[in-house]
C-alpha cells in the first residue's frame, strides 16, 4: 500500500471520528469505514502502533468494528467510545505515518 492510500485510509478514520462527535450519522455516511477498522484487526503490525501495555489491539479493532456495526444504518447517539475508540486507531497511524514508517494496512 502505498503513501497516498494510507494517507487516505487515515484521514477517513480522522474525519468519522470528528464528524461523530457532533453528527450523528457519520458512520451511515462513511460505512467503509467499518471495514477498515476490522481490516486493522488481522494487521500482523497492529500491536507496533499500540506498543506494549498489556492490551490486545486486534482484540480492540475487532471489538470497536463490531459496535459500529449497527452505525452504518442507524444514528450514534450514545455510544462515545466508540468516537474515542475511531480516534485512537486514528492517532497512533497518523503517529506512523508521520514518522514516515509507511505502515502497511491490509486493503
Amino acid at each position: 500500500m502505498g503513501r497516498d492510500q494510507l494517507s487516505q485510509q487515515i484521514k477517513l478514520l480522522e474525519l468519522v471520528a470528528s464528524e461523530a462527535v457532533e453528527e450523528p450519522d457519520a458512520i451511515a455516511r462513511h460505512p467503509d469505514v467499518v471495514d477498515l477498522v476490522e481490516g486493522l484487526a488481522d494487521y500482523d503490525g497492529l500491536s507496533e502502533l499500540f506498543g506494549s501495555n498489556g492490551h490486545d489491539p486486534a482484540a480492540f479493532a475487532r471489538a470497536l468494528a463490531e459496535g459500529l456495526v449497527p452505525y452504518r444504518t442507524q444514528p450514534l447517539t450514545d455510544a462515545p467510545e466508540l468516537v474515542e475508540g475511531l480516534a485512537i486507531l486514528a492517532a497512533a497511524l497518523r503517529g506512523k505515518y508521520a514518522a514516515g514508517e509507511g505502515v502497511p494496512l491490509p486493503v
